[in-house]
Formats: C-alpha cells, sequence, structure tokens
C-alpha cells in the first residue's frame, strides 16, 4: 500500500549512520533531561551535600515508644535517611516540617513499615525543612539522621524515555513492512515494559497475589526429596517483611545485598511439595532456578532472572499468535499490553501462563475458522494450549469444547472430524473428572482458609444441596452484580495488586477509548460466526464465569456465607478475546488507515503505563 511522503518515510529512507545518529542525540537528550529532573531542586536551592542532624535533639520516653525531636538550620532536604537498628518489623511515625517564628508553614505525616532486615528507612522529601520528629517502639535504636542533597541520576525515568524510543523505532517497522510485522512492535513493547517493572522492584515477593505463593511453587516444583532452604527463600515464602521499600532505590539495594547474604544461611526442609498436574505452569522457571542456584549464582540475581525469562516468553507467546492470526491482530495486540496482564507476567504468577496459552489459543481458533482446512498444528495448537491452561486451573477446560462448532468440512474427512470431536469430549471429561474427584474425594489443600475460619468443601457443598433456591438466588446475583467490574472497569485493566490501583479517570478513559477504538476496527474484519456458533461460544464463556463463581465459593468462603468473596477480575482475563469475539459484527463500520489506529494505539497505551508505572513504581523514588 503506497502512502504519501511523510516524516516516517523520511526516516525510513535516511542513510543507517544518520539513524544511528539521531538515536544517540535522542539518548544523550534524554540523558541530559533526565540528569536535569533528578536534581532540578539541587540546582535551585543550591545544595548538593550531606549532614547528619541527630547530633542535638530531645527524647521523649512514651508508654511503649520513644519521640525523637530533631531542630535545625532550615535546608532543602531531598532525602532523609533514618538510621536504626531492630530485631522486628516496626512502624515508624515521623513528621517533617518548616517551622517560622513558631508556626508551621507546612507539616507532613508519614507511618512508614520498617524491615528488620535493613538499617535504614529512607524518606524521599524533596523540601524545605527545619524539624523532623521521629517515633519509633522502645527496643528500636535510632543511629542516626542523614539529609543526603547528593547529585542523583534516575535510572528508572532513563528507562521510560528508552521505551519510547524502543516504541517509536517498532512502529516503524510495522510501517514500513506492513501490518503483518504488527507481533514485532508488541514484543518490543512487551519486553521493554516488563523489564522496567521488574528492574524497578527488588527480590521479594509480596507485591503481586499470592507471588509467595508462586515463588515457593517454582523453586520446589522439580524436588520430591527433602532439601535445603537458604534463609532468603524463607523470607521470601513466609513474607516476613513489610512492602513499603519496594519503591526505593536505596532500600531496594539494601535487601538485595541483605538477600545475596542470608542465601548462604541453609536450613534443612521437609519437602510438602505434592505432585500435581498444576505444577506444569512453574516447571520451566523451576528448572532455571534451581539450574543457577546449582552453580552457585546469588538469590538476587536468580530471582530477577527467572521474572525475566518469563516476560521474554510470554511476550514470544502472544507475538506468536499475534503474526499466526489472520484477523484480529490489533485486537490481540491490544489485549496482549493490558496493563494488569503485564505486571502479573513480571512477577511470580502461573495466571500470566494461562494468559498468555489463551491467546494463542485464540488466534488459533480465528485461524481454524476461517481457514478452508483445519491443519493437524493448529488443532495441536489449541489443544495443548487449552490443556495448559485447564491443568493450571480447571475452570478454562470448556474451551476445548469450542473446536465442536469447526465444520466437519474443514476436517480431511466426515470420518476423522467425528473421531477428533469424541476425542475432544472425553479428554475435556477426563480432566474434569480428574479434578471433581480430587476436589470432592481428595481434597487435598484446597479449603483456603484466608477466605474463614469456616471453610469446608465438603460442608458446603451439603450446604447447597440442601438450600439449592437460596444459594441459585445468591449466586445468580452475585455474578450479575459484579459483571461490569470483572471485564470493563479498573480491576480489569489497571490494578496492580498491592502496588495499588490506578484510580485516575482520565487514564481509565484512555483504556477505554483504546478498547473502543481496537472493537470498532475490529469489526471491518468480517465475522463469519453463525448465531448457532455465537450460542456455543456464549454458553462456554458463561459456564466458565460460573464455574470461577463457584469454585471460589466452595473453596474460599465460610460455609453458607450469602456473598461470594475472592473473586477477582484477573481470572476472567483468558475469555476476554472470546467474549468480545461474540460481539464482533459488521453492522459496525469504522474506516480508518491501519498505520494511523496503531499508531493512535501506541501512544495511548503509552501514555497509559508511563501514568501507571509512575504511581506503582516511581512516585517514592
Amino acid at each position: 500500500m503506497k502512502r504519501e511522503s511523510n516524516i516516517f518515510n523520511k526516516i525510513i529512507k535516511l542513510n543507517n549512520i544518520y539513524k544511528i545518529l539521531l538515536v544517540i542525540c535522542y539518548l544523550l537528550i534524554s540523558i541530559f533531561v533526565v540528569f536535569m529532573i533528578s536534581n532540578r531542586f539541587n540546582f535551585k536551592y543550591h545544595v548538593f551535600n550531606e549532614i547528619s542532624v541527630l547530633n542535638k535533639y530531645n527524647k521523649i520516653e512514651n508508654e511503649d515508644t520513644n519521640t525523637y525531636e530533631i531542630k535545625y538550620e532550615s535546608v532543602y532536604a531531598k532525602r532523609i535517611f533514618i538510621k536504626y537498628s531492630s530485631n522486628s518489623n516496626f512502624n515508624m511515625g515521623i513528621t517533617y516540617k518548616l517551622v517560622d517564628n513558631n508556626t508551621d508553614v507546612y507539616s507532613i505525616d508519614k507511618v512508614e513499615e520498617c524491615s528488620y532486615l535493613i538499617d535504614s528507612n529512607v524518606i524521599n522529601s524533596k523540601v524545605l525543612s527545619n524539624y523532623i520528629s521521629i517515633t519509633v517502639p522502645k527496643d528500636v535504636v535510632i543511629n542516626d539522621v542523614v539529609i543526603n542533597n547528593k547529585l542523583t541520576f534516575n535510572y528508572a525515568y532513563l528507562f521510560i524515555f528508552v521505551i519510547i524510543l524502543l516504541a517509536f523505532i517498532g512502529f516503524l517497522i510495522v510501517y514500513h513492512y506492513g501490518i503483518s510485522k504488527l507481533h514485532v512492535l508488541f514484543i518490543i513493547m512487551y519486553i521493554s515494559l516488563g523489564m522496567f517493572m521488574i528492574f524497578n522492584s527488588c527480590a521479594m515477593s509480596g507485591s503481586s497475589w499470592d507471588d509467595q505463593i508462586h515463588f515457593d511453587c517454582t523453586n520446589k516444583a522439580i524436588k520430591f526429596d527433602d532439601y535445603n532452604m537458604s534463609e532468603a527463600e524463607i523470607i521470601n515464602r513466609d513474607l516476613v517483611s513489610p512492602f513499603h521499600y519496594f519503591n526505593n532505590i536505596e532500600e531496594q539495594n539494601l535487601i538485595n545485598n541483605k538477600l545475596n547474604e542470608l542465601d548462604n544461611n541453609k536450613k534443612f526442609t521437609n519437602n510438602t511439595n505434592v505432585v500435581s498436574y498444576t505444577s506444569i505452569a512453574y516447571l520451566p522457571g523451576s528448572i532455571l532456578y534451581n539450574i543457577m542456584k546449582y552453580i552457585g549464582i546469588n538469590f538476587t540475581t536468580r530471582f530477577m532472572l527467572v521474572k525475566m525469562f518469563g516476560i521474554i516468553v510470554y511476550a514470544l507467546i502472544i507475538g506468536y499468535a499475534i503474526k499466526l492470526i489472520s484477523k484480529y491482530k490489533l485486537l490481540l495486540f491490544v489485549l496482549g499490553l493490558i496493563p494488569t496482564g503485564l505486571f502479573i507476567a513480571s512477577n511470580y504468577n502461573y495466571d500470566a501462563v494461562i494468559y498468555s496459552f489463551t491467546l494463542l489459543a485464540f488466534a488459533t481458533f480465528i485461524k481454524m475458522m476461517n481457514d478452508s482446512k483445519v491443519s493437524n498444528k493448529d488443532l495441536m495448537i489449541y489443544v495443548i494450549s487449552i490443556s495448559i491452561a485447564a491443568l493450571t486451573k480447571f475452570v478454562y477446560a470448556p474451551l476445548l469444547l469450542l473446536l465442536l462448532i469447526i465444520p466437519n468440512e474443514k476436517f480431511k474427512s466426515i470420518k476423522n472430524a467425528k473421531n477428533f470431536k469424541r476425542l475432544l469430549i472425553l479428554i475435556t471429561l477426563l480432566v474434569s473428572f480428574t479434578f471433581i474427584i480430587n476436589t470432592i474425594f481428595v481434597n487435598i489443600g484446597f479449603d483456603d482458609t484466608r477466605g474463614g475460619n469456616n471453610v469446608s468443601v465438603d460442608g458446603q457443598i451439603k450446604y447447597i444441596l440442601h438450600n439449592p433456591i437460596t444459594f441459585s438466588k445468591m449466586f445468580v446475583s452475585e455474578i450479575f452484580q459484579d459483571l461490569a467490574r470483572d471485564f470493563m472497569s479498573q480491576d480489569s485493566f489497571l490494578s496492580f495488586a498491592y502496588r495499588g490501583d490506578i484510580l485516575n479517570e482520565n487514564v481509565l478513559f484512555m483504556m477505554y477509548l483504546i478498547f473502543g477504538l481496537t472493537f470498532a476496527y475490529s469489526c471491518n474484519d468480517k465475522n463469519d460466526i453463525k448465531l448457532k456458533n455465537r450460542i456455543v461460544v456464549f454458553i462456554v464463556c458463561a459456564l466458565i464465569i460460573c464455574m470461577t463463581w463457584g469454585v471460589l465459593y466452595l473453596s474460599f468462603n465460610d460455609v453458607g456465607k450469602m456473598a461470594i468473596d475472592g473473586v477477582q477480575p484477573r481470572y476472567f482475563m483468558p475469555i476476554l478475546p472470546f467474549v468480545l469475539y461474540l460481539f464482533i459484527n459488521n453492522k459496525i463500520s469504522f474506516k480508518i488507515d491501519e498505520y494511523k489506529i496503531v499508531g493512535l494505539i501506541v501512544v495511548l497505551y503509552l501514555m497509559v503505563y508511563i501514568h501507571s508505572m509512575y504511581i506503582a513504581y516511581l512516585m517514592l523514588i
């Protein structure tokens, strides 16, 4: 397709030397901008030193706490290092303010969760101050309070400039070679954004949903005998340290160094690992982690490398899905870059395995629905992808049944089609039967007492059987009440777990705009799905939704509870492409140049991510 001469064509036609010079100039300007942003107040107030202010203080002894009141000459405080000694985690109350003629010009109060694993709490104050008050438990010793105004360079900000550059290069590749290269742009953006999230966190679990459990499962997935665990691994498994320091460069370095030190302390551990098909999602990461452990790589490095390995693998799986699909490439591109999904992938969590393989299955499903003949390769990709997802979480097993709607004429013969579909039903029933046996009769570790003290699968089943009408009313009401939240809300797109949700309405609007534009553009691709097939897809999706709510009611809620807790929107991400596919139709027409829509989506996503990553990762730096 010919396009008029514009800046993109001019850049593409430049000599390679000029392209390299442009990149170098961009990076040099970025470095200068980041340096000035990092030190803007240093230059404004002409302060570049480091001073201790604990030489004069007033200590107030309370019943359970000690308060240190420190006064000093007014000075700009870029960062305040509070150095302490403690044998346990504790809360530190901090007040820093500027006082003029016995009047508070302003006052800032904070309560910081402090870890016994490190010896400093770093406050990014970035204000003028002349008074600090520190309240700690009596058994905590304050060793020093230092105001640090040294010049710094924020590499995280530079990383954002690099992400923008890489996204632009990826877009130029699409612009030059065509929309068939959209998967290249996706892989570039996915890996660069994922690496940003990894590099701006420390080697500690506790930032994503249940990542301490997923880390522990990764560590022991290939171990069947009793083994040694390092103290660093036990700390991550048991979450003995608070979360607050994750966003702070100095404290990240302190905790990483401490974990590497504790990695040398080994403790013999009884292996409670139950051999289960759900372990399949952990195997690649577990093999890599234990190989690195065996050859002596330190804890921080192997903890991070496993997460980096995951990001690359998920990027390649979804990228391949985008390359494979004949229609709805942009839809898969957008679904693959949902911030919550990428955040999950940057942590220890098997939900990323499920999501990436269901996107690959969706791409294969669309390809088979549109090809004149179905290949054995496509059938295998679909079955294996859904099987991996279903073996990890059984509720996605019904997606296998979508292959039943593929016309028999697309197989090599009618006989082959019927035999395959019989086998498919058998596989689905086998997976379902295995799960039901494990849940109801064996019930290994299925009761999740985090949901309450009276959680019991057996008791809940008995309650349902004795109160079917009451349960049914409650069940249907709970599902419909939260349906919008489960698929199209901030919790669906912009949740960063314990790092917080992105509550900015403008960012949410941009996400809605991304999905609205993508959906409308996808309607330009002819959708040949028949009404009866739509009904099948709808039934399968509805079944998965009901199964998800049902499993959580059985395993995470007290017996007889008239509400269902524990259901999270991320559980429905794997069926989101199939749900959207249901509503794509030819009645909506949205004609726009494909390169313009891709460029607009990329810009909107970059704006969403820059704001989200600042809130979740950079606000305290």
